[in-house]
């Protein structure tokens, strides 16, 4: 059974299938050819507790720890990434540990000028160099929502992580109120239109339940539990678009308490900007965005609090969260904190892939989105093992996969992996097409080409 066709054959809709056992030897290893549409990237500061975040198992047979745990839904639709190291702070000769781990992070460059007052990326960001290709007809050449942050900056950011160009820092919209005035404002979609485009995309989702429908009896009875159980999303994403309620191209509705403010509730804030992100994509007005957690030096987390009861960053032993990441890894506010970020990271994942776009496309299967910290264990400054966790359309190989870099296991803080970001992003720049040799800065210190288990 060729699984990308089926995926396929409903007039080029993609629907996510449940992992199917009778189709595990081609979904887990060869998914699809098909190229992605988009990219997102997904970022939080501060690095993670590694022994919390790595898998265990092999790299077809694992099972996600704690802080991944929000991801388990999605597991056939992931790769998780371990041990990559960032090596270019190494070729800096100024700046702090935040400032050289940020500004290599998407980059893999060095300082512009290692003398200059201000310290500048060297380079564009991998995500940049994307945007200018695949992002050209669109509105937007790039959408970026940030999560906290500076309230007093008018919901305008610049990144530390993300660059345009050599000195050319991305900026962020902070405020969801600003960034739905940007996407929104000016909408001139008809009801006519609205009602022609509700019409052709339930009509998608009859041919892709009809599918279902087909597929049933051919496969075994475990398999045919879970595709029922698929087959009941698929019918309540059809009501959902055909009842007008969740039209690609019409604004998500915002809501936010009497009291919120956008630079430090951090849980409003971020539902908003996902749903914004993803209607964003849902029109087509950019294939290039990024959401970021841009408070990482003092964020409270008033709404969580760890299994005791107490709050996530306990005063009595620590100034603030980033006082916690440096003297207390293995508190327990940190593991709590870092699962936030993976379960607001699963909550964009069920948005796209129950929203179809213009063109009639599951967006999650049309879409690469990667999620990294700027460290590995972020107690030191530590830019070796940094987290990566690839969903959607991760390439040819598939989804289900672990991929194990730890040299020295997940506590080997400084022990050197054979394998560099840049890599990663050499891959992905692959996986849209390009004819990339490597990705930013070229030094002997700095392994070149394309990172093994993600086009082969």
């Amino acid at each position: 059974m060729n699984r990308r066709l089926f995926l396929r054959g409903a007039g080029g809709a993609v629907f996510a299938l449940p992992f199917l056992e009778s189709l595990a030897p081609r979904v887990a290893r060869a998914a699809t050819s098909v190229a992605p549409k988009r990219l997102v990237v997904f970022h939080h500061p501060q690095g993670v507790v590694m022994s919390d975040w790595a898998p265990q198992g092999t790299e077809t047979n694992f099972t996600l720890p704690r802080i991944l745990a929000p991801l388990v839904p999605h597991q056939d639709r992931i790769v998780v990434i371990a041990g990559l190291d960032n090596r270019v702070p190494r070729l800096n000769s100024a700046g702090d540990g935040h400032s050289n781990a940020d500004q290599s992070l998407f980059t893999c460059q060095p300082f512009q000028d290692q003398s200059a007052a201000v310290l500048v990326a060297g380079g564009p960001s991998f995500e940049q160099v994307l945007a200018d290709r695949i992002s050209v007809s669109n509105p937007y050449k790039r959408l970026d929502f940030g999560i906290g942050g500076t309230p007093w900056t008018y919901g305008i950011v610049n990144s530390a992580w993300f660059w345009g160009a050599a000195g050319d820092p991305i900026a962020f919209t902070n405020d969801p109120r600003r960034a739905f005035d940007q996407l929104f404002a000016d909408s001139t979609l008809s009801d006519a239109d609205l009602a022609r485009r509700a019409a052709r995309r339930g009509s998608v989702l009859d041919a892709v339940l009809e599918q279902f429908d087909g597929l049933r009896a051919r496969l075994p009875a475990s398999d045919v539990a879970r595709l029922d159980a698929h087959a009941e999303k698929v019918r309540a994403l059809e009501v959902r678009l055909t009842s007008g309620s969740a039209l690609a191209c019409s604004p998500p509705e915002l809501s936010f308490s009497a009291d919120y403010d956008f630079g430090f509730d951090d849980d409003e804030t971020a539902p908003a900007q996902l749903d914004l992100l993803v209607s964003a994509l849902s029109c087509d007005q950019t294939r290039v965005a990024t959401v970021s957690f841009l408070s990482g030096h003092d964020p409270t987390f008033p709404w969580l609090a760890t299994s005791g009861g107490g709050p996530v960053v306990p005063t009595d032993r620590y100034d603030n969260w980033h006082a916690m990441i440096h003297d207390g890894r293995e508190e327990e506010g940190l593991k709590v904190g870092f699962t936030w970020y993976a379960e607001t990271f699963a909550a964009l994942l069920d948005r796209m892939a129950n929203t179809v776009d213009i063109d009639g496309d599951n967006l999650l299967d049309t879409t690469t989105i990667v999620w990294a910290s700027e460290f590995g264990n972020g107690s030191g400054h530590n830019t070796n093992k940094i987290p990566f966790v690839l969903a959607g359309n991760v390439g040819p190989l598939g989804g289900g996969r672990f991929l194990d870099h730890l040299v020295g296991g997940p506590n080997g803080d400084w022990d050197d992996s054979d394998h560099h970001t840049g890599e990663l992003y050499t891959a992905i720049l692959q996986l849209f097409g390009g004819t990339d040799s490597s990705f930013g800065v070229s030094d002997p210190s700095v392994p070149p080409g394309v990172l093994p288990g993600i086009l082969s």
